[in-house]
């Protein structure tokens, strides 16, 4: 996949799929992959300064509508809801209230769409009546029924059986003005939430809805922090517009200390202070992040990635990336290849190849034939680094331990990049 050469973090400008307004979408765009793991490019990068990841896009708070070139507003009434047709579901013509709703726009060909629908529609279930999500799209309906007939890649099951969640076809783009444009939005996936009262209370990426969604639900969302935070947001597109990494990385500070548990928050603030080259302040943040994501293995292999990229410095704490990847791993029971992939180059990074080689084999086994290339060529990288160092070749059999090596006690010099890269973003709402 071609690497990305520009500057993406908080300003707004990209949510995973980018969009440009009324530009017709590509049926084979290539997916952006940034949802699982959030890989930086190595164009315009120096040691200590790389360019920003794209982990901006997988998760981030995203840049308040008010301040924005839209004029969709968070507390605001929804616009009315009105697609021309609807591929499951009831139709909805008002919002009804005391009931909360989820709107996304997605599309079938956006790479972190496709890893947020699933999450969706598990919280569909969770919640029952008290939510509803409705997935808005402006693909024809002959190319979203032939998606729902493919078996979900990661999954058993079929993208019908998965998606259980409402779908609504916006083929005049006419919801996608009267909210993704008018919000300021301008990618995909984005999540509207329309709180009990008909007004807008939220917009972010699905991956981080988690929290709001539920204080919504249950009446305590607090829309004075969440003003501040809109103030702190602009602040930082200000800042980062300029140039000024310092104050950008202050704003992100106030956020983290309005949201102390939030990912997504800092996950920002990790990486404006590995971009400003502040390496102890974000050995700090990356310790506090890994405490708050635990449990997820989505988010732990995104931290995991961004320390182990996001750098050529040997000052940042590779054991907290080799800590994060190790119990995504875990959660995930060695099946997911974009974690194993993680969790080799970090163990690569800290200089035990031969495990490295092990968890790649893994990664491989676990991915599709047709998407092996990447994988592959990250295994001949290390086959390479390992031969040069003159270790002994390992057989084609992981480690029995490869899901959690120990790590040495000082960091290696980092591999070779050129293999893992995100794609460039593609057009389409």
């Amino acid at each position: 996949m071609p690497r990305v050469a520009v500057f993406l973090l908080i300003a707004g400008l990209l949510l995973g799929c980018g969009d440009a307004g009324d530009v017709p979408r590509k049926s084979d765009a290539t997916p952006v992959t940034s949802g699982k793991k959030d890989k930086p490019s190595q164009n315009g990068a120096t040691a200590g300064q790389p360019e920003m990841s794209r982990i901006s896009v997988g998760f981030r708070a995203q840049l308040d509508p008010s301040f924005s070139r839209g004029t969709l507003a968070i507390g605001a009434p929804a616009p009315q809801f009105t697609p021309l047709s609807w591929l499951r579901g009831e139709p909805l013509t008002e919002f009804t209230p005391g009931v909360v709703y989820v709107v996304e726009f997605w599309a079938t060909w956006c790479g972190p769409c496709l890893q947020s629908m699933p999450h969706l529609a598990t919280l569909q279930k969770q919640y029952g009546t008290q939510v509803r999500v409705i997935g808005v799209t402006d693909e024809p309906r002959e190319t979203l029924e032939a998606f729902l007939i493919e078996k979900a890649r990661g999954f058993e099951n079929t993208w019908s059986e998965l998606l259980t969640c409402s779908l609504a076809i916006d083929s005049t783009r006419q919801l996608n003005r009267s909210w993704m444009e008018a919000s300021g939005q301008q990618g995909i996936p984005c999540s509207f939430i329309v709180g009990k009262s008909g007004n807008i209370e939220w917009i972010g990426h699905p991956m981080a809805i988690d929290e709001p969604l539920q204080a919504v639900v249950a009446g305590t969302w607090d829309l004075t922090t969440a003003r501040e935070a809109m103030i702190a947001q602009q602040k930082m597109k200000t800042a980062l517009d300029r140039g000024d990494l310092e104050n950008a990385i202050q704003s992100a500070e106030s956020l983290t200390t309005l949201f102390p548990n939030s990912f997504d928050h800092a996950m920002t603030r990790l990486e404006l202070l590995m971009r400003s080259n502040r390496l102890a302040d974000a050995n700090a943040v990356a310790t506090t992040t890994l405490a708050i994501c635990r449990s997820n293995p989505e988010f732990l292999n995104s931290l995991a990635w961004l320390m182990v990229t996001g750098t050529d410095s040997t000052e940042i704490d590779l054991n907290v990336a080799h800590e994060a990847a190790s119990l995504a791993n875990q959660l995930q029971q060695g099946r997911d290849s974009n974690i194993l992939d993680t969790l080799a180059r970090v163990t690569a990074r800290m200089g035990d190849l031969n495990t490295a080689i092990a968890l790649q084999k893994q990664a491989i086994e676990q991915e599709p034939r047709e998407t092996q290339a990447e994988l592959l060529a990250t295994l001949q990288e290390y086959e390479a680094a390992n031969q040069k160092n003159g270790s002994p070749t390992i057989d084609s059999q992981p480690a029995a331990n490869a899901d959690s090596p120990k790590p040495p006690t000082a960091p290696a010099a980092k591999p070779a990049e050129g293999t893992n890269a995100a794609s460039a973003p593609a057009t389409g709402s």
